[in-house]
């Protein structure tokens, strides 16, 4: 630790005799600044790259919804259903975007959370 201290004290001191105290003193600050900015920047383009994902995971759990959405009207009219029976089914079960589906889901997942415990 003291041999630590003695090298440190020692790399001030150059650094002092080669650039000067005030310009010691602003690379003392200056380096740690510059490596949390970086940091924050790094941090920033990770969050928008997850961010993006996010938001394809979403776009294409709507696109398979809405494949499953047209299966089982397919499937309906196949048995016979009339339009007015589909569109019911099927309305009443669809959430219109991702934040309503998962609203939806929470609540149903409550609500039998709730059922279990009883």
């Amino acid at each position: 630790m003291e041999k630590t201290i003695e090298s440190l004290e020692k790399l001030l001191r150059t650094c002092i005799e080669f650039f000067g105290p005030n310009l010691t003193l602003l690379l003392v600050f200056l380096i740690p600044l510059c490596f949390f900015a970086y940091r924050l920047y790094t941090d920033w383009v990770k969050r928008t790259e997850i961010d993006k994902v996010v938001a394809a995971k979403d776009e294409t759990i709507q696109v398979m919804a809405q494949q499953n959405r047209d299966l089982r009207v397919q499937e309906f009219v196949r048995l016979g259903w009339t339009p007015d029976q589909i569109e019911a089914v099927v309305l009443k079960n669809s959430p219109k975007n991702a934040l309503e589906a998962r609203e939806l889901f929470e609540s149903t997942a409550l609500k039998s959370d709730d059922e279990g415990n009883q």
